[in-house]
């Protein structure tokens, strides 16, 4: 009974501010989805050959179980990147507006990843997206909106204590389980980030043998 009370207490988030920086950074990743989705297709055909080589050529080297572990430091960047912008932003009022157009730049770059597959590729890429993509994206996503919208929560009121609208004290801003919930997200990332080095490129070689890319 005390760890289930400790457990909903680390995860009871203050809804001030939560649920309309939850809303804002969802509707902003979803409008740099759009976008990313929608340029690969009105850029013309600029580097689809190079892409297709490269892909073809990783694919070949999956079918040969010739492929060497991802380079550790990338796979790291890859997972850490975005939450830990965000994380620092929430120190700060810029955070206000560097956390939304974070959100949409994820949005962005990821949609536009998918997007390059599947013009390339067909549905054969999106099948080849979802396997390099996978992971990443159902680790680094629950986590990364976790870590924003509160630190965007946090750094909103950061901007109305500088604009002297409330008074409010560090306890307040960082609640009890603001840098836990940071760092549980921290090792689900770390797991996620092992998976991506050692599990994904086994699925791809085994995915690579029922392709004609």
């Amino acid at each position: 009974m005390r760890l289930s009370r400790t457990f909903r207490r680390i995860w009871t988030v203050p809804v001030d501010g939560m649920a309309t920086g939850l809303l804002i950074l969802s509707v902003l990743f979803a409008a740099g989805a759009v976008a990313g989705h929608m340029i690969p297709f009105y850029i013309g055909d600029a580097g689809d050959e190079e892409l297709k080589r490269y892909i073809a050529g990783y694919l070949a080297l999956s079918r040969q179980d010739t492929l060497s572990v991802p380079d550790v430091f990338t796979v790291f960047l890859n997972f850490y990147r975005y939450p830990l912008i965000a994380f620092f932003f929430g120190f700060t009022s810029l955070g206000v507006v560097g956390i939304p157009v974070l959100a949409a730049v994820r949005g962005f770059f990821l949609s536009f990843a998918v997007s390059c597959f599947a013009k390339v590729f067909g549905s054969e890429g999106i099948a080849l997206a979802a396997v390099a993509f996978g992971v990443q994206c159902l680790v680094t996503l629950p986590c990364f909106f976790l870590i924003a919208a509160q630190a965007f929560s946090s750094s909103a009121r950061i901007a109305s204590v500088t604009a002297g609208r409330k008074r409010r004290g560090r306890g307040e801003l960082y609640g009890n389980g603001y840098f836990l919930r940071c760092a549980i997200c921290a090792g689900i990332l770390l797991g996620g980030a092992l998976a991506e080095i050692f599990i994904t490129p086994w699925v791809l070689s085994l995915m690579a043998g029922g392709m004609s890319i």
